[in-house]
């Protein structure tokens, strides 16, 4: 049993280190009393340590990569390239390739040459397409932050975060960008952090129409909110507090200030 003033502490920590490294925040979500904070940056990368998809076997297999397991309901799968009307290659930015380890071979980016997931589309004969990623069910299995590089972002595009079976967040393209409109082109790709109050271990990415294309996931291990409830009401505060120098922050980024966010590998 944590007592209160360690929760609390645990809590404010974890938003002003998230904050801190991720600048670009500029969405404060609410979820079923879960607080949510979500923001990207066309052609930008997100924190943290890098999940390399590649290493995942192509198709619908599933695998696991950092001890993270990956499933795929049909549609869902892992691909290259692009296919009319059904997926196509996240557009990369120049400074998403060099993270990515894949050549730079033009000044405005270029389609995602490498293997990436897309969930498919909840249609047809696939009403549950999508991609599984399952972080383990040990309370040092729970996590708080997710990261990705999120293809042709598009309204109907969605994440759900749950903590065991209980769904304790959603995000959709619209929370990303007002302009979530499936552009495959050097502005429709962003990199995403998503930081949750509630701490959660799985992921499901899906898609009412085709498609939710995406790589360069990233996660923080071990720092994840050790009891995934949502704080007492006397650490609101606290956490008014943290928006407060996101705030501050994010003015920092406006002026240049701000620190960049680190590559995603060597």
């Amino acid at each position: 049993m944590f007592s209160k003033l360690p929760l609390r502490l645990v809590g404010l920590t974890s938003v002003l280190a998230f904050i801190s490294v991720a600048p670009a925040l500029a969405t404060t979500l609410s979820y079923n009393g879960n607080t949510i904070l979500v923001g990207g940056t066309a052609g930008g990368l997100p924190f943290g340590t890098p999940i390399d998809v590649t290493a995942l076997p192509s198709g619908n297999t599933g695998g696991t990569v950092n001890g993270i397991s990956f499933s795929f309901t049909p549609d869902a799968q892992a691909v290259t390239g692009s296919v009319v009307n059904q997926y196509a290659a996240p557009w990369l930015s120049p400074t998403e390739e060099t993270a990515l380890g894949v050549p730079v071979v033009n000044p405005s980016g270029a389609p995602d040459p490498s293997q990436y997931l897309t969930s498919g589309a909840e249609v047809g004969s696939h009403p549950g397409a999508a991609v599984n990623m399952s972080f383990g069910t040990a309370a040092s299995d729970f996590q708080q932050s997710l990261g990705l590089i999120w293809g042709s972002v598009d309204l109907y595009n969605t994440i759900s975060l749950y903590s065991g079976s209980t769904l304790v967040g959603q995000i959709t393209g619209g929370d990303i960008t007002s302009t979530a409109n499936g552009s495959q082109g050097a502005n429709g790709t962003y990199g995403v952090d998503i930081f949750s109050m509630t701490a959660f271990n799985s992921v499901v990415f899906t898609s009412s129409q085709y498609a939710f294309e995406f790589t360069g996931l990233t996660y923080r291990p071990g720092s994840h909110n050790p009891q995934p409830d949502l704080p007492e009401p006397g650490s609101l505060a606290l956490f008014g507090a943290g928006l407060g120098l996101l705030g501050l922050v994010q003015f920092a980024t406006r002026r240049g200030k701000a620190d960049t966010l680190p590559r995603l590998m060597a």
